[in-house]
């Protein structure tokens, strides 16, 4: 796991509400794409992989869905049982996507959201075949990852097509590239 999210999840959760990156881009352009394909959530059970502080459950509540988030980071899971305490309509817990979903049943989510998650699953095959799973049939997946090129000048090798783990301590020093989102909508 990215250990930055679990040291600074605090920060992490401040940074997000409105920094040009997630706020002004990667969320209003996942958010369009949402609303262009169901323009109203009320009655949908909604799964959000990699729920981070819950930016994107407050948006899908505010659209009237039922959410159930899960984050791999435990300090992130907390920030959001925290923040919807109270609401019946959001359960969190914690769980690492890349071992499955275990603890979720087939074919019982209308819409599973996961914004800039996946490209840190090493087996995304085994993550696309548990989505699929669990939706229901005629189910939507909605994915946004940043472009591979926002990473490059932190590659160890400076191969474009290599697959490489960055540590915390790389993207920490410092070099912080800018990010291109690319999105996947997947409807059944």
């Amino acid at each position: 796991m990215n250990q930055m999210y679990q040291q600074y999840a605090a920060q992490y959760a401040e940074a997000v509400k409105d920094n040009d990156y997630n706020a002004e881009f990667e969320r209003p352009t996942t958010l369009a794409m949402l609303d262009n394909a169901i323009a109203d959530l009320h009655g949908n059970k909604v799964l959000d992989i990699g729920c981070g502080s819950g930016e994107y459950i407050a948006e899908l509540r505010a659209r009237g869905a039922t959410v159930t988030a899960m984050d791999i980071s435990e300090q992130m899971v907390d920030l959001v049982q925290q923040r919807f305490a109270g609401d019946a309509k959001v359960s969190c817990y914690q769980n690492d996507a890349a071992q499955g979903l275990a603890q979720e049943q087939s074919g019982q989510y209308d819409l599973i959201l996961s914004s800039l998650m996946v490209h840190y699953i090493e087996d995304q095959h085994a993550l696309f075949a548990e989505c699929a799973r669990v939706l229901k049939p005629n189910g939507m997946l909605l994915m946004s990852t940043h472009n591979p090129v926002a990473d490059a000048e932190l590659s160890p090798s400076g191969n474009y097509f290599s697959r490489e783990l960055l540590t915390v301590g790389s993207l920490m020093n410092g070099l912080v590239a800018p990010h291109r989102d690319s999105y996947i909508l997947v409807t059944g």
